[in-house]
């Protein structure tokens, strides 16, 4: 299984993404693989969930062509014995039932707010805004030439009291205030 989780994670490093000018299909599809395997190895305190069978819910807010790679990735798959669940939102008032936030980069003139309408809960927020963990975000997916690079924000995410995998913890750039 770790041997899997290494070879699938460094995979989705070492995926190229498309040029500037034109469609960034392949950077998209890259950060909707992330998602869902940090679906997998992140864990949320129980009260994160109203009930056992409750879905897993990642959420994407903003505009970005995230979200139909997210749901065909995501059609018919579990995590932890959930149901792995979708959902693009119109606007930030609805982020309650997501244990999993993406804000696209279309959301930066609102990101303070955002973040601070999230203070104290349980929900991943996972961006790819250049200053997203300085500001309180807690993973970037941060694009850098050909790649994506993950960032995680750990005094973020202890914070909101989710623990993320060391194994995926490894492959990242650890940002601490």
């Amino acid at each position: 299984m770790e041997m899997i989780l290494r070879a699938t994670l460094a995979g989705l490093l070492a995926a190229p993404v498309m040029g500037a000018g034109e469609i960034d299909f392949d950077e998209y599809q890259t950060k909707a693989a992330y998602l869902y395997n940090f679906a997998k190895f992140v864990s949320w305190p129980p009260n994160a969930f109203a009930d056992p069978g409750e879905p897993l819910t990642v959420c994407i807010l903003g505009q970005d062509p995230l979200g139909t790679a997210l749901l065909r990735m995501a059609q018919g798959k579990m995590v932890d014995g959930r149901p792995l669940a979708v959902r693009v939102l119109p606007n930030p008032r609805q982020v309650g039932k997501c244990q999993m936030l993406f804000i696209a980069a279309s959301e930066k003139k609102r990101l303070w707010m955002l973040l601070d309408q999230l203070a104290g809960t349980s929900i991943l927020t996972v961006g790819e805004i250049d200053e997203f963990t300085a500001v309180g975000g807690m993973v970037n997916l941060k694009r850098n030439g050909a790649r994506v690079r993950i960032q995680v924000a750990l005094d973020a995410v202890e914070h909101a009291r989710l623990s993320i995998s060391s194994r995926l913890l490894s492959l990242a750039e650890i940002v601490r205030k």
